[in-house]
């Protein structure tokens, strides 16, 4: 009990010595900054394809078709334009990357299209040339039409395979229509632990929780310039060499813990929590992944010097090789060489878990190994 009460004081006393250095509560507020401005982003207009949206008719297809395309939360940002002519303008300049055209008569050309006749379609589709976004944005627009079609079809269905009167009121086939046969959805979004989320966050979001884990990965090695300069003043030469050898791990985890609380509120923030009480753990094995990686990074730079001039390079390729923005197979051996491959991965995936517990000893363990480099 008493070497918990000592150990408990150090960590007190290094924690409120690091706080009171500059560096460190600026690495605490961008946590809560960088998930805000992240958040305030994902709720402006954004999207990698701009599409110049006409609906000039009053036909209750198309508006609904439309309707479904401007409130769509995807890359595809959709923008009303009052005519076609400003739509296609705004094409041939370059403000859209293409134009969606209701046309009049949407109720007619879907008649034609559930009965197999020739039909123009209900759109026109204007764009300067054709690329896999665009092809993309179609799938878009085809889904926004669908139900319109679906509709028709099913009318169509009725009438001709079951008797229905053609002239029976619009009332009486949505009634039919808006059967459910099933309650539950068809698609459950899930992670790998079985967690379900109820929603899915934004595209602009969704880097945020690699961004925080680079930021400890930073608040880490800031914490490693800080160790060898301790090193140089001799600050803590009173204690026993045994004692002395674990105290640079303890520095990392008292800086790396503060930070990962404001990391916690961050990402709770950003509704990107999936079960609490799991990623709190996680979280917490992170960081002890965090500090032994970067404890057995000093040793092996021995100046402070040279890590200050791998951080930079450290955390391009730690961005690059690790899913924050994307996930690439082939360069996942690479990725593994990093905490937060496994902390990524381990958000849906106890296998992961257990590979960054596993990562977490063996790292601590050749931190341990490693002499200091005045060979104590």
């Amino acid at each position: 009990m008493k070497t918990i009460r000592r150990l408990a004081l150090w960590a007190a006393l290094l924690t409120k010595r690091l706080l009171r250095r500059p560096v460190f509560p600026i690495l605490l507020l961008c946590a809560p900054l960088l998930s805000g401005a992240m958040a305030i982003a994902a709720r402006q207009e954004s999207g990698v394809i701009t599409v110049a949206l006409v609906c000039d008719t009053d036909e209750p297809e198309a508006q609904r078709s439309a309707e479904r395309l401007l409130r769509a939360d995807s890359l595809v940002r959709c923008t009303a334009y009052e005519t076609e002519d400003d739509a296609r303008a705004a094409v041939e300049s370059g403000d859209a990357d293409a134009a969606w055209i209701f046309r009049d008569g949407a109720a007619e050309e879907l008649e034609r299209f559930v009965s197999g006749r020739r039909t123009r379609g209900m759109v026109t589709v204007v764009e300067r040339e054709d690329n896999v976004y665009l092809l993309l944005a179609r799938e878009l627009l085809a889904a926004a039409v669908y139900p319109e079609a679906s509709h028709a079809l099913f009318r169509d269905h009725l009438i001709r395979a079951l008797g229905v009167p053609e002239d029976a009121g619009d009332e009486v086939f949505a009634q039919y229509y808006s059967v459910q046969v099933m309650e539950q959805p068809i698609i459950v979004f899930s992670t790998t632990n079985g967690a379900v989320r109820e929603s899915v966050p934004g595209y602009l979001v969704t880097p945020v929780r690699g961004l925080l884990a680079l930021l400890l990965m930073l608040t880490g090695l800031a914490s490693c310039l800080y160790a060898y300069r301790d090193a140089e003043r001799g600050a803590f030469l009173r204690l026993g060499a045994p004692r002395r050898r674990f105290l640079p791990l303890l520095s990392h985890l008292c800086a790396l813990v503060p930070v990962a609380l404001a990391v916690y509120g961050a990402l709770c923030a950003a509704g990107l929590l999936t079960a609490p009480l799991r990623e709190a753990g996680l979280l917490l094995l992170y960081c002890l992944s965090v500090a032994a990686f970067c404890e057995l990074l000093r040793k092996l730079c021995r100046s402070e010097t040279r890590l200050g001039a791998l951080i930079p390079v450290l955390l391009a390729a730690m961005l690059t090789l690790c899913p924050v923005f994307w996930e690439i197979e082939a360069l996942a051996p690479a990725g593994r060489l990093f905490p937060p491959y496994y902390y990524l991965y381990g958000v849906g995936s106890a296998r992961y878990v257990r590979a960054l517990a596993l990562y977490t000893a063996a790292a601590a363990a050749l931190a341990a190994a490693l002499p200091e480099r005045d060979g104590s």
